[in-house]
């Protein structure tokens, strides 16, 4: 069965960070997932330990892997984020392929990525962190991202070909962008390590919108996917509430 986390900074808008590990564990979540790398992570990682439990992800800024000309600042960022990743526990780190760039064709971009990702693989493995590379919708939220859809980043994650490399399916993007997002996962499932949910649209809590996350939820566990499914939305009330009733749809 799939396990459920807390993405601290959507959840929670309020410092200090390390205190709301708690709140997610009185919620009776499995893990938590942090964006940005500027919050005290290894505090952070002490209080998941503490409470029993997974610090799952991370996420920040970073060089686009789109850009041949940054690959090399591409592939330090990743790696010193792989380090502090291990460093506390960790298990799975975010990156993005970037906007589109001026100047270079789709291939060139696509090209890059899959350099960058190949040359940190090894890294990664070493240290027992997996790279999910995340599509983003470019209708609403990230206009001209390069990569939008969970096929254009399967694609990648196959080219690739790493263990330590893989996809983030992300429910709320695959929505906007493609719909179909049952069949879509399924037909990905090859590739993904981790999930994210929010319903559409407002980007808010499952139920305030047009995806049926109970269905949702139920064709993710025929699957037999037994990783992290990370609660990447804004609450539109109380979030401890909503953490607990998102809980109650498992």
């Amino acid at each position: 069965m799939f396990r459920l986390t807390a993405y601290l900074n959507l959840l929670f808008n309020e410092d200090p960070m390390p205190e709301h590990v708690d709140r997610v564990a009185e919620a009776g979540f499995d893990g938590i997932e942090l964006y940005g790398f500027d919050h005290d992570v290894v505090t952070i990682g002490e209080r998941c330990k503490e409470h029993g439990l997974a610090f799952v992800y991370m996420s920040g800024s970073r060089p686009p892997l789109n850009r041949p000309d940054r690959s090399v600042d591409a592939i330090n960022n990743i790696k010193r984020s792989i380090d502090l990743a291990e460093r506390v526990d960790c298990k799975n780190i975010n990156v993005k392929a970037g906007q589109v760039q001026d100047g270079l064709d789709k291939e060139t971009e696509r090209n890059s990525v899959v350099n960058v990702l190949r040359e940190v693989a090894p890294a990664a493995e070493s240290a027992g962190v997996t790279l999910v590379l995340e599509p983003l919708n470019t209708c609403i939220d990230h206009p001209d991202h390069s990569v939008a859809t969970a096929a254009e980043g399967a694609e990648i994650i196959e080219t690739v070909d790493s263990s330590s490399v893989r996809l983030l399916f992300d429910f709320y993007h695959e929505q906007i962008m493609s719909g179909d997002v049952i069949r879509s996962f399924r037909e990905h499932l090859n590739v993904i390590s981790h999930i994210h949910i929010a319903d559409n649209p407002g980007r808010h809590e499952p139920g305030t919108g047009e995806l049926n996350y109970s269905n949702i939820f139920d064709a993710i566990a025929e699957t037999g996917y037994d990783g992290f499914v990370g609660c990447e939305f804004s609450p539109t009330g109380d979030p401890d509430k909503i953490m607990r009733d998102v809980k109650s749809l498992l």
